[in-house]
């Protein structure tokens, strides 16, 4: 795991995921790219600064990696709908990018699974793909909600598929989401984590993604989801200092 504290979090991870994209777009690289919703709707906001409004993006896919589901796809708390207007999506949209969305008023189940296809089909294309992710004061990154039952967590998210859909979110019960299953496939993690409220958990995240906690980490996944994220490439952005 790479650390970034940096005074500007949004600007810089703008700039890395652009430069990734941009950078296998142009060796004739098939990129997947999910989203994170919350507070990286920031990075968004800016994200066409730094993108070629020329290039050819046909070759680039993008989704969110979680969604909450309602039967109304056009339902305005969804996670896409808070990020739709920055300028960026049209600008890809344009020059060819694939904009997959996960709604479309089918039930939760039926469109989890629809989005696991989705993402099979790309990976049987040889998408490579990046991810830009959070990670909630509960330990949650994407849609991965902890749950103090270990079997019933690992029924819900480790049951051999990429995708999940449940009804364990907080402040948004029922939600799509990517799952750990999908991890090992992903080439890259981008970790936006700002404000103070991210403090303690993201000193508690770095403690136990240290190389010689490998051991402690098997007994808190379920408690803490996002140290699934030790199965990937990883550097993490934030305006906190955790030294």
């Amino acid at each position: 795991m790479k650390l970034n504290s940096t005074t500007q979090p949004a600007q810089d991870i703008a700039k890395v995921l652009s430069k990734i994209i941009i950078s296998n777009i142009k060796q004739s690289q098939k990129v997947l790219l999910f989203l994170s919703g919350g507070s990286a709707s920031q990075v968004y906001q800016i994200l066409d600064q730094y993108f070629d409004p020329e290039l050819d993006y046909h070759n680039l896919a993008i989704a969110m990696g979680d969604e909450r589901w309602n039967q109304n796809p056009l339902h305005d708390k969804a996670n896409w709908a808070l990020i739709a207007s920055a300028p960026i999506w049209s600008i890809l949209k344009k020059q060819g990018a694939e904009i997959f969305s996960i709604l479309t008023g089918a039930t939760q189940e039926n469109e989890a699974l629809r989005f696991a296809d989705f993402i099979e089909r790309k990976l049987a294309s040889a998408y490579k793909i990046i991810s830009l992710q959070g990670i909630g004061k509960d330990g949650h990154t994407a849609g991965i909600i902890p749950h103090k039952v270990k079997l019933v967590f690992e029924q819900t998210y480790l049951d051999g598929h990429f995708t999940a859909a449940h009804k364990f979110g907080t402040d948004y019960a029922e939600r799509i989401t990517i799952t750990p299953e999908l991890f090992p496939h992903i080439s890259e993690v981008l970790l936006f984590a700002v404000g103070a409220d991210k403090s303690d958990v993201l000193k508690r995240f770095a403690l136990l993604m240290q190389d010689d906690k490998m051991a402690a980490r098997k007994d808190f996944y379920h408690l803490f989801p996002a140290l699934y994220l030790d199965q990937t490439k990883l550097t993490v952005f934030t305006d906190q200092k955790l030294a």
